[in-house]
């Protein structure tokens, strides 16, 4: 644990602040006022939970974005299961959820 990590902080967000300067993260999640005001202070990149659900999103996007391409380049698909594939929506994949 940091000494330094402002004691006022509830243990989660001191844990938290504690494994970002041991290496063991890059950027912190916290929902926390305190806990992001004293990360704001001390340059410590950080998102609020309710931010993270678009950041996963974004995420997300580009990983598929990414498998879609590959699978472009290296599958071997006719013009028609592409178009069909790049024309189905959420109805289409709602039997696989």
């Amino acid at each position: 644990m940091l000494e330094h990590v402002n004691v006022s902080l509830h243990s989660d967000e001191r844990d938290a602040i504690a494994l970002f300067h041991d290496g063991k993260a890059d950027f912190i999640i916290i929902d926390d006022g305190k806990g992001s005001s004293f990360c704001r202070e001390r340059k410590i990149p950080y998102m609020n939970a309710l931010f993270s659900v678009k950041y996963f999103i974004c995420v997300s996007r580009l990983i598929m974005m990414n498998s879609w391409r590959w699978l472009l380049s290296n599958g071997r698909y006719s013009q028609k299961v592409i178009t069909w594939a790049e024309n189905a929506d959420e109805k289409d994949l709602l039997c696989f959820l």
